[in-house]
């Protein structure tokens, strides 16, 4: 304003000075707010704020060369360095925004408070550039616009500081120097009255340090009272949240090595149980119904260890249906196996019964024969027959029962050779040879016999050499136990011939 209203060599230096001042914090400004690292760290708003104040700083070198011309009005120049401060003031406004509310409400108490220092400066500018001359209209509109805006900010910081901050805000509103100060402000504001220069400069400079001093004061205060221990209870916070963080992660840790190890506590005994159930217990039950022993499905599948895991106990339940229904399955099939062999056992037996029956009559026919071809017949009916006694007897033997034949004595090796021959189809492709003095045993001649039937019918079944013609008569042994045999009907030893 000294350089618009009053030009001199003084007043110019002093303004390049000031100039320079400005461009060097202008540089400093823009070095340390334009780094990648904070364009990252920052909002949308902010950005676009600190960007705005950028662009506004551009317009330094036009204003100043307007200024140095006098093309510019002392409104207009006004204006134009007010712009800087209220971009810079917004963009404060956008820097609190902490969570803690006290620290936020007494913020922007003290933003509130320096902007309205700053439009008393606006009017302290206006006023001092008018000098003893009348205002012009303009300047008188411009001045009741600062005027209004100072007083709302000023009392948006009045309510919005509190403690401390409250008694340097209420002393400087209460003081004579902001009383003499307002009363000028509203003579000029609605009464149009345009105070001497004197009088508004003792004002100004007696309002205008105490002003500053209470800035200084707020912003100490906030610093010491309100930032601080925010920032300890922020970190304090920040502190027990690590401290119960890792109390959580601790015991969460803990509870899951608990819980894994009693879930693989469970999970080795319900795989003992299943290894216990396929190599031990089915097997046994297997053998003992093999056996023909009786099993009871109850005391063979005892339900698994259910445990206390919920997935675990379903699990074992499983398990136990697996060999509840594995055991009663065996254990059917064993009855029904048992039952059927019964039914091959009761229908050889009644085979065998028919069989021996007619080889009783064979005998005798036999015995009355007279005609060579009629006892020819009758010797082949009588081989027909012993064949299918042998067949009878296979039944048995796959029931899993002994047969019903059976000698209480010895009997020659050579007569069990010859008893076997007699019940093959191709008898007369076989010769013995040789003799021995051995002898079977007679609890297992039937066996024996059977034995050789099937591995010498086996093997004139599938024997190269040609086949023979049969003999027309088969002369009876001599020697044969026929009296010894015991079982469930006699037999004859005319039903062997060889």
């Amino acid at each position: 304003m000294a350089v618009l209203t009053a030009r001199t060599a003084a007043g110019g230096r002093a303004y390049e000075d000031l100039a320079a001042k400005t461009d060097a914090a202008v540089a400093a400004f823009r070095a340390a707010a334009f780094k990648p690292r904070l364009r990252n760290a920052m909002g949308p708003e902010l950005w676009e704020r600190m960007e705005a104040l950028d662009d506004s700083l551009d317009q330094l070198e036009p204003l100043r060369t307007q200024i140095t011309q006098r093309a510019a009005s002392t409104v207009q120049a006004i204006d134009a360095y007010s712009g800087f401060s209220d971009s810079t003031f917004r963009l404060l406004t956008t820097f609190i925004s902490v969570n803690d509310t006290a620290v936020y409400r007494q913020s922007a108490g003290i933003t509130h408070f320096s902007w309205a220092s700053d439009f008393m400066l606006r009017e302290d500018a206006l006023m001092s550039a008018a000098g003893a001359r009348r205002s012009t209209a303009a300047e008188r509109m411009a001045f009741a616009g600062w005027a209004g805006n100072r007083e709302q900010f000023f009392s948006l910081a009045r309510v919005e500081v509190t403690g401390e901050l409250s008694r340097v805000v209420e002393d400087l509103a209460t003081s004579t120097a902001y009383g003499s100060f307002t009363l000028i402000e509203t003579q000029i504001r609605w009464q149009g009255l345009n105070p001497g220069v004197r009088q508004w400069r003792t004002a100004t400079q007696e309002l205008t340090p105490l002003w500053f001093t209470s800035s200084s004061r707020v912003g100490d205060v906030l610093n010491d009272d309100v930032v601080e221990p925010a920032g300890h209870r922020i970190m304090l916070r920040f502190f027990l949240a690590c401290v119960v963080g890792l109390l959580i992660v601790a015991a969460s840790v803990t509870l899951s090595v608990l819980f894994a190890r009693r879930l693989a506590r469970e999970l080795r005994d319900l795989q003992a149980f299943a290894q216990r159930l396929a190599h031990e217990r089915l097997p046994a039950v297997v053998a003992r119904l093999r056996r023909g022993e009786k099993v009871d499905v109850d005391a063979e599948a005892p339900r698994p260890e259910r445990g206390r895991t919920k997935e675990i106990a379903l699990v074992a339940d499983a398990f136990d249906a697996v060999q509840r229904t594995a055991v009663g399955t065996a254990v059917g099939e064993a009855e029904l196996r048992a039952s059927i062999n019964r039914v091959f056992i009761n229908l050889s037996w009644r085979s065998q019964s028919l069989l021996h029956r007619q080889l009783r009559l064979l005998d005798q026919m036999e015995r009355r024969a007279s005609s060579p071809e009629e006892l020819d017949d009758l010797f082949r009916l009588d081989h027909l027959t012993t064949r299918m006694r042998r067949h009878a007897e296979g039944l048995v033997i796959l029931s899993g029962s002994p047969t019903v034949r059976a000698w209480d004595h010895p009997v020659a090796a050579e007569d069990v050779v010859r008893a076997a021959i007699a019940e093959v189809e191709d008898y007369t492709r076989v010769e013995v040879t040789g003799a021995s003095s051995a002898a079977v045993t007679g609890d297992v001649v039937a066996d024996v016999i059977h034995l050789l039937a099937e591995l010498i019918e086996n093997a004139a079944s599938f024997s190269p050499l040609p086949r023979r013609s049969p003999s027309r008569s088969r002369p009876s042994p001599t020697g044969w136990p026929s009296r010894s045999w015991t079982g469930a009907s006699a037999w004859s030893p005319t039903s062997w011939r060889s």
